[in-house]
């Protein structure tokens, strides 16, 4: 693991356990939490990223929302990568994004109380890191750019305090890795689980 995935995995576990207490002390000021732990896929718009234009995904989503309002502060992580091997070889790309913005949960009567659908938008933050083998040697660039983030999804309610989600959203920055200007645009899927306060 080299330090740019430490850093992310201690950020994320710091973020994780930091989250009740967060929680506890907004709530008695009418505030409605929910944090939860995603998993999927985003795929690359350009061509420049092939062979790495699937990475897998794990992020954390986070909402903060005053009281019964229907728009909550949204902090969203993400650690996104692929390895492509060639024989004893590998090169690979990582990242890390950070979305921070809002979403606006709508309520619908029809779907019943346990169905939240949202959309959301805002600014995201990229760190792009890229390991390449270049005259029989391996050469890692990187990067960071400012972009912005448009999404929606749903949640189900499976109780008092735990959901499931599904997300659907795209993201895009402007990064320069190998000398090679590129967008990180990109269609993000996943589902996951989480709990609420």
């Amino acid at each position: 693991m080299n330090t740019r995935n430490r850093l992310l995995a201690t950020s994320i576990l710091l973020l994780a356990s930091s989250a009740p207490v967060l929680a506890d002390n907004t709530s008695a000021h009418g505030w409605d939490n929910r944090i939860g732990l995603l998993l999927g896929q985003k795929t690359y718009s350009e061509d420049s990223w092939k062979p790495h234009d699937e990475h897998g995904a794990i992020g954390l989503q986070m909402d903060f929302r005053p009281g019964s309002q229907p728009f909550t502060i949204a902090i969203d992580l993400f650690g996104l990568g692929q390895e492509h091997n060639k024989g004893a070889e590998k090169d690979e790309t990582l990242m890390a994004e950070a979305h921070l913005g809002g979403r606006y949960f709508p309520r619908f009567s029809a779907l019943g109380r346990a169905f939240s659908p949202y959309v959301g938008a805002g600014i995201a933050l990229v760190s792009a890191e890229e390991t390449r083998l270049v005259s029989g040697r391996h050469q890692t660039t990187d990067d960071t750019g400012t972009g912005f983030w448009l999404g929606t999804g749903i949640t189900y309610d499976l109780g008092e305090r735990m959901y499931l989600g599904a997300d659907l959203r795209y993201a895009c920055a402007e990064v320069e890795l190998s000398n090679e200007t590129r967008k990180t645009g990109g269609v993000m899927t996943s589902f996951g689980l989480g709990v609420h306060w």
